[in-house]
Parts: C-alpha cells; sequence; structure tokens
C-alpha cells in the first residue's frame, strides 16, 4: 500500500521544529515501511533545494522547496483548489492565505506522480483543507493530535480556529482521535462527529529504552534528577515546575532539575531561574537522543495545563521512570499511582508535595515498564493498518 503522510518531521531527519506531533508522524512512517508499505512524508517544516526527496529509513521525505512553487505557478488544474482554500481561510489574513496556498501548491507538485492509495494528514487545522486538496479522490484520513488553537489563544483567533475546525470535521471522512479525552472534547464542542472516528492511542517506540550504563554528565553531581520535557512556554507548566522546585530545593540540595525543549519563552524561563539562583536546574535545549538521560533520572515531571496525550510520559516509562502530570493529562496514560501521579494543573505548593512524595517512595520499574510496553508499536501498528485497508475495500 502507498501512504502519503502529511505533517511535520523532528530535527533528527531534518525538520526545523521539534514535538509530539513530529515523532508520531516519522515513528509511524517507519513502522509502515517496516510492515512492507511504500511510504512518503511531505513536511512543510523541511526546507529542500528540488523537488525530488529523500529517503530515510526507507521513507520518501517531501520538503518546501522553490522548484515545485515554480513549477506549480503554470498549472490552470489548481484554480479550482486555490478558490477553495480561499474560503476555507476566509477570517484570515491576507498572509496567512497566501502562506498556505503556498503549502499546498508546493505539496501537490512536490508528490505529483506519487498517486497514494491513502493521504494521511496530522492535524485537523489548517492542513486539513490542504490535505483535502492534495488527495482529491484518495480516501482521506486525518489525526487529530489537539484542539489547543481552541483552548490556549485569544477569543478571537479561538472562535476562528472553532469554525475552521468544525467544518473540516463535517468534511472529514474517517477521523483518528490520539485520546478517548479528546474524542469526548470533540463531542463537547462540536455538534457531531463523522461515524468512521475512532480512538487509537500513540504509540512509542521501543528505541527509547536506553542500554547505556553511564550517567550523562550533568546528572553525575546530584542524588536526585528529575526531567521536564516540553515546550518552554506557559500552557506546559514550566513556572509552575520552577515554583515547585523552589519550595524544595531546601530539603533536596542534591536534587538536580533538567529540562528538556525550546520555545518562544526560553529567555523569560532563564530570567526566573537566574533570579531565584536555582543552579540545579539546568536548560538542555533540544536533544536528539534523550533516551540516556529519561534511563538516569528518578521522575518526570510536566505539570502542563493540558495534554491531549502526553507522548513524553510514555517515553519516560518505557524506562521505568515513574511520572507527574495534571489531571488535564487522560487517564490512559497515566491510569494509577503505580505508575505516577496526575495533581491539579497551576499549583506549585500541591506538585512540590507530589514530587518530595515521589521522590521518597520506592517504585516498582518493570511494572511501569510493563504498562508502557502496551503503547509499543509493535502491538499497535495494525491498527493504522485496518482504518487504512477499511477505507479501501477494493484494494487487493
Amino acid at each position: 500500500m502507498k501512504v502519503l503522510q502529511i505533517g511535520p518531521l523532528p530535527p533528527s531527519v531534518g525538520g526545523k521544529t521539534s514535538g509530539g506531533v513530529h515523532t508520531h508522524v516519522w515513528q509511524l512512517s517507519k513502522k509502515l515501511v517496516e510492515q512492507g508499505h511504500d511510504v512518503a512524508v511531505f513536511a512543510e517544516n523541511i526546507i529542500t533545494k528540488t523537488s525530488k526527496p529523500k529517503i530515510i529509513d526507507g521513507v520518501s521525505i517531501f520538503g518546501m522547496n522553490p522548484e515545485s512553487l515554480f513549477r506549480s505557478l503554470f498549472l490552470d488544474e489548481n484554480l479550482t483548489n486555490i478558490k477553495y482554500l480561499t474560503r476555507k481561510f476566509d477570517q484570515f489574513s491576507i498572509t496567512d492565505k497566501l502562506k498556505y496556498i503556498l503549502y499546498f501548491l508546493n505539496a501537490k507538485q512536490s508528490t505529483i506522480g506519487w498517486n497514494p492509495h491513502i493521504v494521511h494528514v496530522h492535524h485537523i487545522q489548517q492542513r486539513f483543507p490542504i490535505a483535502r486538496c492534495i488527495a482529491e479522490q484518495t480516501p482521506l484520513i486525518t489525526s487529530v493530535h489537539s484542539f489547543t488553537s481552541i483552548e490556549a489563544t485569544d477569543d478571537e483567533v479561538s472562535q476562528m480556529m472553532y469554525d475552521l475546525i468544525r467544518n473540516n470535521i463535517y468534511e472529514a471522512d474517517h477521523l483518528i482521535f490520539i485520546s478517548e479525552k479528546l474524542r469526548n472534547d470533540a463531542e463537547i464542542y462540536f455538534d457531531c462527529l463523522p461515524e468512521n472516528s475512532r480512538v487509537i492511542l500513540n504509540p512509542v517506540d521501543v528505541g527509547y529504552i536506553s542500554s547505556d550504563g553511564v550517567a550523562p554528565d550533568a546528572y553525575r553531581d546530584y542524588d536526585y534528577n528529575i526531567m521536564f520535557v516540553g515546550d518552554l512556554i506557559k500552557r506546559k507548566g514550566v513556572y509552575v515546575l520552577i515554583d515547585a522546585v523552589e519550595q524544595l530545593i531546601k530539603q533536596y540540595p542534591q536534587m538536580g532539575v533538567h529540562i528538556f525543549g525550546d520555545g518562544g519563552e526560553r529567555k523569560q524561563v532563564e530570567n526566573q531561574i537566574d533570579q531565584r539562583g536555582l543552579d540545579q536546574i539546568h536548560l538542555h535545549g533540544y536533544v536528539e537522543n534523550i533516551s540516556k538521560y529519561y534511563s538516569h533520572s528518578d521522575l518526570m515531571v510536566l505539570p502542563s495545563e493540558g495534554e491531549s496525550f502526553g507522548l513524553v510520559f510514555i517515553e519516560a516509562m518505557i524506562n521505568g521512570i515513574p511520572v507527574i502530570g495534571t489531571t488535564n493529562v487522560p487517564e490512559e496514560v497515566i491510569p494509577s499511582n503505580e505508575v505516577g501521579y496526575r495533581v491539579p494543573p497551576k499549583n506549585p505548593q500541591i506538585l512540590s508535595e507530589t514530587i518530595d512524595d515521589a521522590l521518597s517512595r520506592s517504585w516498582d520499574k518493570r511494572k511501569i515498564q510493563s504498562f508502557a510496553e502496551t503503547f509499543s508499536w509493535r502491538e499497535n501498528i495494525d491498527e493504522f493498518e485496518n482504518i487504512y485497508q477499511q477505507s479501501l475495500p477494493n484494494l487487493r
């Protein structure tokens, strides 16, 4: 089966940005290739000089490139799709409209002649209309990863994104939600969902298990090491973690806190750490081989205001590491205190008490790993193959 994925890719394969969706798109693509499928990805966060794809681990990777854009400008057949996109993005600024039209033209021209059996787009927001134009009569599968654009924006932007997502859902044929929580949110937000919608929890690559017995240099000065993995933005709870650490530092002078990720608020985060003299907090930025840090940590903490899934929790648990999230993390991800804790968001006091509890108790690492292994690609890749096959009943 030929599958075209439309979504971002991580820096390890050339992506300019990082995140859970990036990781998911790449892992899904690789696992489909291992199952014998022919897979291509068009990633808007990759810039290339030509329209030819680069091949990594058997996956054909297309990116934004001037060659494809130039060729597409002379094709009359794109006019209908441009009119459709102009209507879809009617509430957006002229600059954004132009950006999404250029995205479509680039993607369409880059993948022309590839002729997939399935197009699978990741996110129901701006990528969906573009993917529909690319797919044309080809079955389109849409993974819904979050509603952050509705929940974490100002009122005007939130309403604009709500209108776009609502219309996209009505046009969608096959929807995949990455958690029961997210599907329940969709049923609350919108009138109805397509019949062909289902939940497939995000699988994790067991390659995140590290066998490296040597602790990273930054860990060696501490008796306890805590990880935070996420964008450096308020919504991810990084400031709440800093507040909680400040309350704990006298009790745990030999506790190191390691923050992995980048984002637009890095400078503000640095200032918060410096102003409080919290030398035990280290900013590592984006780290490609993060598994060795998971395996040498005592705890992974991500007190975000909301997570549709939270892949980093599973990545930590696959290494036997307990986790702390918030009550806005799906219960499927942190189902009991045998693997971690869910605490109220935006509450540094309760978070500090819970970190203390987690560092003070003993954990059954094998039980934590066994739970995380239920999310492995080995156990779940057939879920994606099944939905692809069901959308193509006549494919042989």
